[in-house]
């Protein structure tokens, strides 16, 4: 039986932008921590299910530009959080390759008050 999950998530920082060093301790930004809050917000208002996909899945990625998102970023820079973001709320089992086998992102630059992404988990389970 097919399965898909919608949700819609704030725009996420740059996957240069997850780690930072202090001292010899390597971890996660004030700013990686503070956008997957937001994140689990979203996803709490939306209802989103927490399936743990363990079975072979394709996730798209919408990026729909506005305030928030700027123009010189690099698009493969957002996958990274995201798909660690989908095992943090239990969307999905693990991001290994056995279960992530696909991943597609596109930008929609129609402009928004807001911007944010839109991401589509799909998989036969």
């Amino acid at each position: 039986m097919p399965t898909t999950i919608s949700v819609t998530l704030p725009i996420p920082p740059s996957a240069n932008a997850i780690w930072r060093c202090q001292g010899r301790r390597v971890r996660t930004s004030k700013l990686y921590r503070q956008w997957q809050m937001s994140c689990d917000i979203a996803a709490l208002q939306a209802c989103v299910p927490r399936p743990r996909i363990a079975s072979p899945c394709a996730i798209e990625i919408i990026l729909r530009s506005g305030h928030g998102w700027r123009k010189g970023r690099d698009l493969d820079n957002c996958i990274k959080p995201v798909i660690d973001w989908l095992v943090h709320w239990s969307i999905l089992a693990d991001d290994e390759w056995s279960i992530v086998q696909h991943v597609s992102i596109s930008i929609d630059t129609l402009p928004r008050a807001v911007a944010c992404i839109d991401v589509t988990v799909r998989c036969n389970r």
